[in-house]
């Protein structure tokens, strides 16, 4: 744990029931976007575990355990919805929602989403999952294919979050995963002694910034930079790939709050957009395809 007055180790801790072994790599582990819930789904149980999370001291609480008790559970993937109530799970057949506020969890489980025997490469039955910025969970498949799956309005209840399969072509076949992106945006968390770190020796904060980039995934030209900056300073946009390396620099007006920025020199790849303003910063991600 981090404190204004600087790291702590954290011991471990052991809590749940669940008990992973090497068969565990079936399944996947996610934190809410809030960072309150951290949840864990296992193959091997055909289980899933919910746990409150403290982001301030690491500490976990409340395990609850979901008994998916699905036949075809050979793989399972989890998220969160954006608003952070619902939680999905997949088996290789079908994809559940679970209502995180509700009383009784278990009970809340529902199917939203049957797997409908397409065949791209392989069958595209579920597997991992990931929401991304636009608000939207991707479901990769089971085998090496050029499509995922989509729930588009995963915080609507039940079948109102419309899962739709194969709804998304790729460029190029897919090893089965997705990239892991937790949300490292949370901003202070009133009451807890972690907001010291926000302010503390003028150490960069998020608030006031708006970056967002699109079309994301971009496809070799250009990307579009909608921004809000301090009222004082200008801003500054770099691009970097994956590996940290610098890629591009871009001065913004602070009177403006639109650019378009050329692409053209950008390999294929995942890349990083940080807007700079005084002592605030921020982030987004865009991936590049190159045509």
């Amino acid at each position: 744990m981090v404190t204004p007055i600087g790291p702590t180790l954290y011991s471990s801790q052991s809590i749940g029931t669940n008990t992973p072994d090497i068969l565990d790599w079936y399944g996947q582990a996610c934190f809410s976007p809030d960072g309150s819930k951290y949840a864990l789904a296992l193959a091997r149980t055909q289980s899933v575990e919910l746990f409150d999370f403290d982001r301030c001291t690491g500490e976990f609480s409340n395990p609850r355990y979901i008994l998916i008790n699905d036949s075809t559970a050979g793989l399972l993937g989890c998220s969160f919805s954006s608003d952070s109530r619902f939680l999905y799970t997949s088996s290789d057949t079908y994809v559940y929602q679970l209502d995180t506020w509700s009383s009784n969890i278990d009970s809340s489980k529902q199917i939203v989403a049957t797997y409908d025997g397409f065949v791209g490469n392989f069958q595209t039955k579920f597997f991992y999952h990931q929401l991304a910025e636009d608000g939207k969970i991707y479901i990769s498949t089971i085998n090496g294919d050029s499509v995922l799956h989509s729930i588009n309005q995963p915080n609507l209840y039940g079948i109102n979050c419309d899962v739709q399969q194969h709804s998304h072509t790729l460029p190029h076949n897919n090893n089965f995963s997705l990239n892991n992106f937790p949300n490292y945006h949370l901003g202070a968390l009133s009451g807890s002694p972690c907001d010291t770190l926000t302010s503390l020796n003028g150490y960069l904060t998020f608030e006031d910034l708006i970056l967002n980039v699109s079309p994301n995934p971009s496809f070799g030209k250009s990307i579009y930079v909608k921004y809000k900056l301090d009222n004082s300073e200008q801003g500054v946009l770099n691009i970097f790939d994956v590996n940290g390396l610098l890629s591009r620099t871009v001065t913004l007006p602070k009177w403006s709050s639109y650019q378009e920025i050329s692409i053209s020199n950008l390999s294929s790849g995942v890349y990083i957009v940080k807007l700079s303003s005084g002592r605030k910063s921020t982030i987004q991600r865009f991936i590049n395809f190159k045509e």
